[in-house]
């Protein structure tokens, strides 16, 4: 098992203390190489949101973390993925309900 680390302060851009929008979170879910770590079954995940974060947008994390959720799961996702910093639990639970329950997902292509 080895450890990954994803801290979203190395994809501020010019100190912006918000993270939106498909197309960034698109950009970060590339730069992480997300869709290699999905692939490696033993990797966990530590997902540092810089405390002074003012909001991640759903269409950001969708972009960063739809795919992922729907290649692990629920329960996978939430053993394999750790989010520390600013408190994102209340985004996850949502994202996570909308990636897996939503009859149509906004595209995240």
């Amino acid at each position: 098992m080895s450890q990954r680390l994803l801290d979203l302060a190395n994809y501020q851009s010019g100190g912006a203390k918000i993270f939106a929008g498909r197309d960034r979170g698109a950009f970060v879910r590339s730069a992480a190489a997300l869709a290699e770590f999905e692939k490696s079954a033993d990797d966990v995940l530590e997902v540092r949101v810089p405390d002074e974060t003012y909001a991640v947008t759903s269409s950001f994390f969708l972009a960063l973390f739809g795919a992922t959720i729907r290649a692990l799961g629920e329960a996978e996702f939430r053993r394999r993925v750790h989010f520390t910093g600013r408190p994102v639990e209340r985004l996850v639970d949502q994202s996570i309900w909308e990636a897996l329950e939503a009859q149509k997902p906004f595209s995240l292509a």
